[in-house]
């Protein structure tokens, strides 16, 4: 939303000012604890609904909302208007976001809790969840919260789940087809992006996330709208972008991924300023670089990787974990669904390529693309290796990671010698002797 709550603009000089902001440190710091803490006490409340049925005829409200909002006029009417804003026919998701940032105290809540309510009355959403995404959040918590929210809609009793893969399951049922109101309040960007592969995706079009945050690089990659004044001058990069790519579509899709996720006009004008993008090579090293670190690390496996492998979804998901190149810091969720949507993230900014199926029934497959792993090669350095068919040579003394497509017991077995550094080596053929292998190492 354009500056619809943005930070005072004034100054207060001398010392004042660091006081001041030690002070806003302090409180916020305060809040964020106060926030973990009431997550912990909604979560303890989960449990105890095992052995209490909540009053079948009580909806959820938005967090007691003002009964009038006071000096908001113009972006409570702004913000009205963009919740019933028609989506084109080919926008990829049900659902588009729109982000509201401003300083502590600044009403971003109170104006969001006041519209929300007034649609929800309008009935013109199927359904309004009021989520709260503390920084320690449980995807489970928040799936179960948005869970009782669209039953109580319908009146009906609190399901608990006993996985979370059950409890997805029936939040798709209940979001399935629904036009709905996703709010979250003081959203941290990355988190929340977690869950929008989720069961949110099945959801109506027209839907909408509405964001909250006090600082408006999280909502950076949530897919916020541009506003209008300043479209034309992205308009314009974009143009000057696409000529220094010289239109190289693979650049031009994993340039443009990244660009679209970041809808700011420092960012886009620095990356205008890059010569790395005047190659495709440069531009693949570029995109890589605006990658988390989980991502690169993720990338760099392919280095060990043959070159046009066919690459199977859960097999690579599962060598990743194995790896130890995922992570996550919710304990309840499971490793292979962060990876998997590490996946979904690299085939979606064009590092994979998904490829036909050779049967009706062989799963979908994937490939890198041939710069993909000369890049990965690259960053790797030393620290992974793959011997290739038919490879001679001196294997670097510090690889960590080694791939042997194929070759002989004696072969293999000195030049395994001595690689005090291995942590993992993988061998696609039976060719070599597992117990030649295990003695040597």
């Amino acid at each position: 939303m354009d500056d619809a709550l943005t930070e005072s603009s004034y100054t207060i000089p001398g010392p004042s000012t660091n006081q001041l902001k030690e002070v806003l440190k302090k409180i916020e710091k305060l809040i964020d604890v106060a926030e973990e803490i009431v997550g912990l006490a909604n979560w303890q409340s989960y449990h105890n609904r095992n052995t209490t049925t909540p009053n079948a005829n009580h909806i959820p409200t938005i967090s007691d909302p003002p009964m009038f909002v006071v000096g908001q006029d113009e972006n409570r009417e702004q913000l009205k208007s963009m919740l019933r804003t028609t989506e084109p026919d080919d926008n990829p998701t049900c659902y588009s976001v729109i982000g509201i940032y401003g300083i502590l105290g600044s009403g971003k809540t109170t104006l969001v809790q006041y519209v929300c309510e007034s649609e929800r009355n309008a009935g013109y959403f199927d359904l309004v969840m009021w989520i709260h995404v503390t920084r320690n959040f449980s995807v489970k918590t928040v799936y179960q919260e948005m869970f009782d929210q669209a039953a109580s809609k319908n009146r009906e009793q609190y399901t608990a789940h006993d996985s979370l893969d059950a409890l997805q399951n029936d939040l798709k049922g209940k979001l399935d087809g629904k036009q709905y109101i996703w709010c979250d309040k003081d959203n941290r960007g990355e988190k929340l992006i977690s869950l929008l592969g989720g069961p949110l995706k099945d959801g109506k079009g027209g839907s909408k996330i509405l964001a909250t945050s006090r600082n408006a690089d999280a909502l950076s990659d949530l897919g916020i709208t541009v506003n209008d004044q300043d479209r034309w001058q992205f308009e314009v990069i974009g143009a000057q972008i696409a000529e220094k790519i010289r239109r190289s579509p693979l650049a031009a899709t994993t340039v443009g991924r990244q660009l679209r996720e970041k809808p700011y006009l420092d960012f886009w004008r620095e990356a205008l300023s890059r010569d790395l993008l005047e190659e495709t090579r440069g531009a693949l090293l570029w995109s890589y670089q605006q990658l988390d670190d989980q991502l690169r690390m993720c990338v760099a496996y392919f280095s060990i990787l043959p070159r046009g492998h066919e690459l199977e979804r859960d097999k690579l998901v599962a060598l990743w974990v194995e790896e130890g190149l995922i992570t996550t810091s919710d304990a309840g969720e499971e490793m292979e669904a962060v990876g998997e949507r590490c996946f979904d993230e690299l085939v979606s900014s064009s590092f994979l390529m998904k490829q036909a199926r050779k049967g009706f029934s062989d799963p979908d497959y994937f490939i890198a693309h041939d710069l993909l792993h000369d890049l990965a090669e690259k960053i790797t350095g030393n620290d992974c290796f793959r011997i290739p068919r038919g490879w001679t040579g001196v294997l670097p003394q510090g690889v960590r990671r080694l791939f042997i497509e194929t070759g002989s017991e004696e072969d293999i077995s000195e030049k395994l010698t001595g690689l005090e550094e291995l942590c993992t080596l993988t061998i696609s053929t039976g060719l070599i002797n597992g117990k030649v292998v295990c003695e040597t190492l």
